[in-house]
């Protein structure tokens, strides 16, 4: 019994300890950065709008959104699905009750050599965003 519950113990400690964070292929690995959109577009109308201008990706998996210098929301990243064909992941806010549009459903990615990225929710009405590789500074 003394065996048991020392090995439950250890397996308990083990899973608790590991991070559930799956490592991104190297082929991914130029999502991190800081990223300056380019165009937005979709919704029913088709119309551009614009609810962030540039987001910052860390190689901790942690991301910030800016418009106009300032910081309207950071989280982490998820990924959902990785295959050496395709990488879709999740933006999870750390404050809730955030309306942009990048935060409400899982993100297809596409990349356009080094320095230009998409994401899209891959709905016929969703949003599509085209960024690109950004030369400023780092927002704190």
């Amino acid at each position: 019994m003394k065996k048991h519950i020392i090995f439950s113990i250890i397996v308990f400690l083990t899973i608790s300890c590991e991070k559930n964070d799956e490592i991104l292929l190297d082929q991914y690995k130029n999502l991190f950065g800081t990223w300056d959109v380019i165009n937005k577009t979709g919704g029913w109308t088709g119309a551009t709008v614009t609810d962030f201008d540039v987001i910052e990706i860390k190689n901790e998996y942690s991301f910030k959104l800016i418009f106009e210098q300032e910081v309207i929301a950071d989280g982490v990243i998820d990924i959902i699905k990785q295959t050496s064909s395709e990488l879709k992941i999740d933006f999870k806010p750390n404050k809730t009750g955030i309306c942009v549009s990048l935060l409400t459903s899982d993100q297809n990615v596409k990349f356009f050599g080094t320095d230009t990225i998409s994401f899209n929710d891959g709905v016929l009405d969703g949003y599509s965003y085209k960024l690109s590789r950004s030369n400023t500074l780092s927002i704190k």
